[in-house]
């Protein structure tokens, strides 16, 4: 059964960037051939998984105010650690915003393929209908609160022990 070969450069056809060659080549690798018999089901999980991406993606935007990190604490240092961890989440955020892209090409060159081989719009979108997708994200585990140890004393407050073992003084102090 014949079937196409190169989903990835297929797919990622025109993309610009240092990273176009290598994610073509990351989805080429995948080992999937795809055939008229196959086509729906690859697109359904693909469509799905982008679907799911994009739904992470704009969830973590909105519980932190648009990826904006906030300031950890009342110490001096808090503001400017607080930026940095929002640049790196900013950059961070758009390398998967592009990687997301890049695999929804991937489901729309699936699409065409679908076409390709004679399946028709209704069982195109019964694979996968967006509309009807529904997001569930993952529970974040919250680390129980634990009790601060109790304050160190000074050194003048430490206690010393009430016998002094006699072979801890000098031969001549005994």
């Amino acid at each position: 059964m014949a079937g196409i070969d190169g989903l990835g450069t297929r797919a990622l056809a025109g993309q610009q960037g240092p990273d176009a060659s290598a994610w073509a080549a990351k989805y080429d690798n995948l080992g999937l051939k795809v055939t008229p018999a196959n086509v729906l089901s690859i697109y359904s999980v693909i469509a799905e998984e982008v679907a799911r991406l994009q739904a992470s993606i704009a969830n973590f935007r909105n519980n932190t105010s648009g990826g904006t990190m906030p300031k950890l604490g009342g110490d001096p240092v808090s503001p400017h650690a607080a930026g940095g961890f929002t640049d790196a989440t900013q950059r961070l955020l758009a390398r998967c915003k592009a990687e997301v892209e890049n695999l929804d090409r991937v489901a729309q060159r699936l699409t065409d393929a679908a076409r390709a081989y004679g399946k028709s719009e209704a069982e195109i979108s019964a694979a996968f209908d967006f509309s009807k997708f529904v997001y569930q994200p993952t529970p974040i585990p919250r680390a129980e609160p634990q009790a601060a140890p109790p304050p160190a004393r000074p050194a003048s407050a430490q206690r010393m022990p009430a016998v002094i073992p006699s072979d801890t003084f000098p031969k001549g102090m005994r």
